[in-house]
């Protein structure tokens, strides 16, 4: 079975930070890139397991990360889509997509919670 990846990323920074992370523990950023679109969304929660109200669901808003996520992606609303994962070293890293749906584009930075 392939993977859906909800929304794709015209524009990818990673700070040199996330980078030496990545490197130190041994793992590619792209893995991590590519859960992000897929609604795996490490710590915050995953798309598939997401529940809305009704009330978010009119509202279009809530208090919740992955339920904003969810929000944004299933209303076509231009936000952040944020996720954050744990490297097998034990550091934190974070990545979050930048979505305009009206210019039908996407920017994505990985980072550090450090360099927020």
């Amino acid at each position: 079975m392939s993977k859906v990846y909800h929304f794709s990323s015209e524009k990818l920074s990673v700070t040199k930070q996330a980078m030496q992370a990545f490197h130190e523990s041994k793992e590619d950023f792209f893995d991590y890139l590519k859960r992000h679109q897929s609604g795996d969304w490490g710590e915050v929660g995953n798309y598939e397991e997401v529940k809305l109200s009704k009330h978010e669901i009119q509202k279009g808003m809530s208090e919740d990360t992955a339920k904003l996520n969810l929000l944004q992606i299933k209303n076509r609303q231009n936000g952040s889509i944020m996720s954050i994962y744990k490297l097998r070293n034990g550091t934190k890293i974070w990545i979050v997509t930048c979505l305009d749906f009206i210019a039908d584009k996407a920017y994505t930075s990985i980072f550090l919670p450090s360099e927020y």
